[in-house]
């Protein structure tokens, strides 16, 4: 009986947003905004309603006629790639995107704003969090 419970819970968990176990994303921008941690801005096979947010998930933001624009919310992931144009925003504050690997096939733009603070950058650093 314990450990149903425990299965339950898990699966109420990946149902409210992010994904418990390793899963591969794709962007669609088919949300109702653009923000990452919209589930409906995602395609999953592995995961329904939930988004990349756990160090074992993959994301790709695909090319698209007229690009994409995803606003960022702080989350790690494994690995991220960018595959045409791009425009990344903050919607205030520092907001950090952690990924173990970054790979952007081109050509593509990828931009990054900050609606606030002035201090929108893509950086590299040489450790997660």
């Amino acid at each position: 009986m314990y450990k149903n419970k425990r299965l339950i819970a898990g699966a109420g968990a990946a149902l409210a947003g992010g994904s418990l176990w390793a899963a591969t994303f794709t962007w669609t921008g088919g949300g109702s905004d653009n923000d990452w941690d919209t589930t409906a801005n995602w395609f999953s096979l592995a995961c329904m309603n939930c988004y990349p947010d756990g160090d074992n998930d993959d994301a790709t933001i695909p090319a698209s006629p007229g690009g994409y624009i995803v606003d960022l919310t702080d989350e790690t992931i494994d690995d991220l790639a960018i595959e045409g144009d791009t425009d990344f925003f903050s919607d205030g504050g520092t907001t950090v995107l952690w990924v173990d690997s970054l790979t952007i096939v081109g050509p593509a733009r990828v931009e990054v704003h900050d609606s606030g603070n002035d201090d929108a950058r893509i950086r590299t650093v040489g450790s997660g969090p």
